[in-house]
């Protein structure tokens, strides 16, 4: 990302209502970074209950690549000890747990979101930003400036100079705002593969795994948390494993689950107590969809960001990080402005500055979950050339993993467009990279 227009901000809008949808990391991002900006009107509204006191079981592991290190520190202002640095991710094969492939970090932070949220409430907490919990969006109307919201206490319209989409993948604000007779955002979303799950360890020390890898065994993956425990986080992706995805702790349902870790993943099969193996029957599993936007704002009033404007998937290791991003983002657009723009101005520059890679993200992630028969010949051909084919100096024959969250991400943060142009660049001798079939997908409506 590189900031190249100079704004001037008019005072008068720093009094200006910020409404923000959604308390995750892109939510609390956001109202941090217009909170350190001198904006003095920001609420927060959450459909969740309460998110101070989530669970590590109900979270999953996640990387804070240097990305989101970046972004974060310049949001609350100091350095956060988020986890223990990733020196590498470990594929391994079984029935004999034989490590196929490494791919060498060095640069990510081992954490979890609900880490990441807990920080960022904190800050949000301390700077006496409101945040009004079990408030569900039910409405976004441009013309009107206002959002609906189902409470506890009946409908509730508001008023804003502002509204914040970061209401997740599932997005209700940017659903309302897209059926507007008026609208001209597009939205394409493409569904994960898989669902997920997390078992965590009772065990403090897990002997035969090394805590400073992340472990991915034949759709497991495997991480050491913050208090010394491991997740293990289980992957749904054929009816032949949906047990993975009962409420039931039946006896049948014990057994298909121990013996599912023992075939996929035996180095952690003993790591579990059977209350653990219990209690997972009673977790939440978590799915997802690929999102694609056409644009970041909404008539001048709406601003879409994280998961509501290109969630993920978590191969990609960028959900986090990229929700992060555009909050620093939108931090730098408003730093850079001066005494004489609008809102409608400071959104048309976040766009302008966000809007490519905000896209380039959603092909990144998209190839991760429809890798076709062409990505696989080109990374046979690639190898086999020894680099010949290759179009990138930069990347050779290395995958763009290297760019995001890999050795070379260290030297330097490079913006998800340019990382796609690399791409593209590497792989324009045998056939380019991968394209979004955006003419043969609608909207999944969530």
């Amino acid at each position: 990302m590189t900031m190249t227009t100079t704004l001037s901000i008019n005072k008068n809008i720093k009094s200006s209502k910020i409404v923000i949808c959604g308390a995750g990391p892109a939510g609390l991002g956001a109202a941090l970074a217009f909170f350190n900006n001198g904006f003095t009107n920001i609420e927060i509204y959450e459909k969740r209950a309460d998110i101070s006191s989530q669970d590590i079981e109900e979270s999953y592991p996640i990387g804070v690549n240097t990305r989101g290190k970046r972004a974060l520190k310049h949001l609350v202002g100091v350095h956060e000890n988020l986890g223990d640095t990733v020196a590498s991710w470990n594929i391994y094969v079984t029935p004999y747990s034989i490590n196929v492939a490494s791919f060498k970090s060095g640069t990510v932070a081992s954490t979890t979101r609900s880490i990441v949220v807990n920080v960022l409430l904190k800050h949000v907490q301390e700077k006496g930003i409101p945040i009004y919990y079990s408030h569900a969006v039910t409405n976004a109307d441009s013309s009107k400036r206002t959002v609906t919201f189902d409470t506890k206490n009946g409908i509730k319209s508001i008023m804003c100079d502002c509204l914040v989409v970061a209401d997740g993948y599932k997005s209700r604000a940017r659903q309302a705002l897209q059926q507007q007779e008026s609208s001209t955002l597009q939205v394409r979303q493409w569904s994960w593969p898989l669902t997920f799950r997390v078992l965590v360890s009772d065990k403090k020390e897990a002997q035969e795994l090394d805590p400073s890898i992340h472990y991915i065994f034949n759709s497991i993956y495997a991480a050491e948390l913050r208090d010394g425990r491991w997740a293990v986080v289980t992957a749904c992706q054929s009816e032949q494993e949906a047990f993975l995805l009962s409420n039931q702790a039946t006896e049948t349902n014990l057994e298909k689950l121990e013996a599912y870790l023992k075939n996929k993943a035996p180095m952690v099969k003993d790591m579990f107590s059977d209350e653990e193996l219990h209690k997972y029957f009673s977790r939440a599993s978590f799915a997802g969809a690929v999102t694609w936007v056409s644009e970041l704002v909404v008539d001048g009033w709406a601003l879409l960001i994280g998961d509501a404007a290109h969630s993920t998937f978590p191969a990609t290791g960028e959900g986090v990080n990229a929700s992060l991003e555009d909050a620093y983002v939108l931090s730098q657009v408003m730093e850079k402005a001066q005494d004489s723009a609008s809102m409608q101005d400071i959104l048309s520059t976040f766009q302008k500055e966000r809007l490519a890679d905000s896209q380039a993200l959603s092909t990144i992630a998209y190839s991760a979950i429809r890798p076709s028969k062409l990505q696989i010949l080109q990374k046979l051909a690639l190898k086999a050339s020894c680099g010949l084919l290759s179009g990138s100096k930069r990347l050779g024959t290395n995958p763009i993993q290297e760019l995001l969250f890999g050795p070379l991400s260290a030297e330097t943060i490079t913006p998800y467009s340019e990382i796609v142009n690399e791409w593209q660049e590497q792989l324009k001798y045998v056939g380019g990279r991968p394209q979004l079939p955006l003419d043969g997908d609608k909207y999944q409506d969530y």
